[in-house]
């Protein structure tokens, strides 16, 4: 297995700005949307789900004192999982792909960037069950009627 790659959606800058934009909220969703590639978030609804989501998971990972590694290794994750949500994937299949791609970030040991605290591996369950919650919410939404 191989790990998340860093920095695949957000640049250290980027991630860097946003935290420090976090008394502007307007500025930070230019932030994301720069280094997202959404400039039409605003009037596209895809894309403005796209930017609260990132926005929330980044928050998420302050909340819990990620290092900007593990924050970059959790967005790709949780920004992975955005594409089966939006094809129409089950919650079951989400979940597995979730904890699929936690597991690959636990276990990597090889150059110590990546390795967690057991505190930090001791929240995982709280931190899927979060991601879960949001991942529901966000296929309720995008998922069309019948």
């Amino acid at each position: 297995m191989a790990p998340p790659k860093l920095w695949k959606y957000l640049s250290k800058n980027h991630q860097a700005q946003f935290y420090e934009a976090a008394h502007d909220p307007d500025t930070q969703s230019e932030i994301l949307a720069d280094g997202l590639n959404l400039p039409e978030y605003k009037g596209d609804a895809r894309s403005a789900i796209k930017l609260d989501f990132c926005s929330y998971n980044l928050s998420f990972a302050k909340e819990r004192g990620f290092d900007p590694p593990k924050t970059s290794a959790f967005m790709t994750i949780v920004m992975d999982l955005l594409e089966p949500i939006a094809a129409g994937a089950t919650i079951d299949d989400i979940k597995i792909a979730f904890q699929t791609a936690l597991l690959q970030v636990l276990s990597v040991k090889a150059t110590g960037a990546m390795e967690w605290s057991d505190e930090e591996k001791a929240q995982s369950a709280e931190t899927e069950a979060a991601v879960v919650v949001a991942l529901q919410t966000l296929q309720d939404f995008t998922t069309p009627p019948p």
